[in-house]
């Protein structure tokens, strides 16, 4: 399994720094990624952290992409209405996006009450670090439209209880967990059990304990299985990760539109993913939001009801997000809109 071979890189590598990151106490930043940019006003940098601080007033733009002809490189969503507005009654789009003018944003969630913080950390695993890298202004330019902060690193030394305690949402992009240390492990469940939030995005799935073993199934080194985070994501023990298709265009439907994080999706939507697969179904123990309609695609074994993105009423504040793994994904407004939305409501928004 090609994930069980890059476990124990992986591990070591998720101490590195993303490249992107800055030197701390910058007063200003501009973020490459993919051709991409984005500039922001008020960045507040701390050791290891990508910082942008959002306020009154922030102004954001990302370039288009020089290579499809100034097209957007990112898609392009709005910031939250000052008044409580929703996307239907004063939602305005608060930045334009991309390489053609005036484009611009799908309607922002409703207004909030301050401004919050999210720390954001992401994998370093070859097979993950484009998302990974790509998504990191896209999540900044969101922050500084939506009044929110991200500091954004992928060194696990920084998952600490006095480091965490200063954010309310906590965005796993990519990142296993198996790349964290015990006691970075320790204190994301400290984290969680509190009742802040938590937004998982694909890579974030990937549960069991093969990932800690070698190709013999014995553990790697003094790895331990982390036991709580596999329930804590599919809701159950049993809910074991097991394979995913060749990278395709497939259709995510979404089942509740009601929710906050979904109510501004359309019916179903496009996305090219590796659509995983779980060995268990996950819908009686979690609030399935998003399918995957395994007839748009070919999966690697058939599973009829495929949820791809829930909820667990256990810990209300937190969401997996499964599809993700490619780039494009950040182009789609629908998949950036689900972004956005999941980190407004984790936050209480």
């Amino acid at each position: 399994m090609r994930h069980r071979l890059t476990g124990l890189a992986c591990i070591i590598a998720c101490r590195v720094t993303l490249a992107c990151s800055l030197a701390s106490n910058e007063s200003s930043s501009t973020l490459a990624s993919g051709g991409a940019s984005a500039t922001t006003g008020g960045v507040t940098g701390s050791a290891g952290f990508v910082s942008t601080q959002a306020g009154n007033g922030a102004s954001v733009g990302l370039a288009g992409n020089a290579n499809s002809g100034g097209a957007a490189g990112v898609a392009s969503v709005g910031q939250a209405g000052s008044g409580g507005g929703s996307t239907s009654d004063g939602g305005g789009a608060g930045m334009s996006i991309g390489g053609s003018a005036g484009v611009s944003g799908t309607g922002g969630s409703g207004g909030s009450s301050g401004p919050f913080k999210v720390f954001m950390i992401a994998s370093t695993a070859p097979e993950h670090t484009p998302m990974s890298n790509a998504a990191v202004p896209v999540i900044q330019a969101l922050g500084a439209a939506n009044n929110f902060t991200v500091d954004s690193t992928s060194d696990t030394s920084l998952m600490t209880d006095e480091n965490l305690s200063h954010y309310q949402v906590f965005v796993q992009m990519q990142l296993g967990s198996f790349e964290m240390p015990p006691t970075a492990q320790a204190a994301l469940q400290k984290f969680i059990e509190q009742g802040k939030g938590w937004v998982g995005v694909h890579a974030a799935g990937l549960t069991g304990i093969q990932f800690i073993e070698d190709v013999n199934g014995d553990i790697i080194g003094d790895l331990k299985y982390w036991p709580w985070y596999t329930t804590f994501v599919g809701g159950d023990a049993n809910f074991v990760w097991s394979t995913h298709p060749a990278l395709q265009e497939g259709t995510l439907d979404v089942e509740d539109r009601t929710h906050p994080t979904t109510k501004n999706l359309p019916a179903s939507f496009q996305l090219k993913d590796e659509w995983y697969e779980w060995q268990e179904n996950p819908r009686p123990y979690v609030h399935v939001l998003c399918t995957a309609d395994e007839s748009t695609y070919t999966p690697v074994h058939r599973q009829g009801d495929h949820p791809i993105v829930w909820t667990n009423p256990l810990y209300p504040h937190t969401i997996y997000i499964g599809v993700g793994h490619d780039v494009s994904s950040l182009s789609n407004p629908n998949y950036v809109t689900l972004l956005r939305d999941s980190i407004l409501w984790t936050a209480g928004r």
